[in-house]
């Protein structure tokens, strides 16, 4: 696919809006390169507002929480945005970069007040589990409302990242799990919000879907693929659990899932998937016990 020069510029909107407005599995590659653009577009800003060694991490979680949130605004801004300039439309995406970053400090720095040796007041941010130098403490952000924010700003609740994380954690073949959240969710969750859409629902669906691709590389999208289909931001460390069973844990051969290619065929596929759904109920009825 070629490069484009901007996440606003009209020929990757026009190019983007045609692909993904078509609404088949076979968007992929779209995708991916609106991830790497938007790491391109962002990558500046995210070393000015969280500098130093030390938010390398924080820049990586930054970086994953901005692509969810355009992923999650992008069938909006695609149709509200036809008439839009490049300038304006990569606005959009900075406004969104600029409150993720936001997000990230206030989730790891802490606002301090203190007197200068001239006796100024001024303010400043302080890491919350270390003592950071100067040229390592990045610069108060500040937040930034706009229309987009009734969209983007939609996080699941408490109770729902609880049962979701504590499904994750059961002790499930991987390539079982990953049946039954495209299965049960990603899948049917796509057909509820768009009419016409060339899914149906079947459960032949999520094995052509996920036949022949490799473990990781189904890992990997399927953060993108749950917020997107759910319409909700879930916490990054919510799924590293099982970038944890991906690098960890094996299949019946012996194999690390990282090697695995996913095989599974339809019988299987339809049993996962309805084994985990009793076992996501649950866990739902615990937790609607506790509350």
């Amino acid at each position: 696919m070629e490069e484009y020069e901007s996440f606003g510029s009209d020929k990757f909107f026009n190019q983007l809006r045609r692909e993904i407005n078509s609404k088949t599995p076979s968007d992929a590659a779209i995708y991916g390169e609106l991830v790497r653009i938007i790491k391109k577009d962002t990558r500046k800003m995210l070393r000015e507002k969280l500098p130093g060694v030390v938010n390398d991490q924080n820049r990586e979680d930054a970086l994953q929480d901005i692509c969810i949130s355009v992923l999650l605004g992008i069938y909006v801004f695609l149709n509200n945005s036809v008439d839009k300039t490049p300038e304006q439309r990569q606005a959009w995406l900075k406004s969104i970069a600029q409150r993720r970053i936001a997000d990230i400090v206030d989730k790891n720095y802490t606002k301090e007040t203190r007197k200068t040796a001239l006796g100024e007041v001024e303010t400043v941010t302080v890491y919350k589990t270390d003592s950071l130098d100067d040229e390592n403490k990045p610069e108060l952000v500040s937040r930034e409302h706009s229309i987009e924010k009734m969209y983007l700003d939609r996080f699941a609740s408490e109770k729902t990242v609880r049962v979701f994380s504590e499904l994750m954690k059961q002790d499930v073949a991987l390539d079982r799990l990953m049946s039954f959240f495209y299965a049960k969710i990603i899948i049917p969750q796509k057909l509820n919000r768009y009419s016409g859409d060339t899914f149906s629902g079947k459960v032949e669906e999520t094995v052509n879907l996920l036949s022949g691709r490799s473990m990781e590389d189904i890992v990997k999208a399927f953060p993108k693929d749950f917020c997107v289909a759910y319409q909700q931001v879930f916490p990054s460390e919510m799924f590293k659990v099982l970038e944890k069973k991906l690098t960890e844990e094996r299949d019946a051969n012996g194999t690390l899932w990282k090697d695995v290619t996913f095989s599974l065929d339809y019988k299987k596929v339809l049993d996962a998937s309805n084994r985990v759904l009793k076992r996501l109920r649950k866990i739902n009825e615990r937790h609607k016990d506790e509350e």
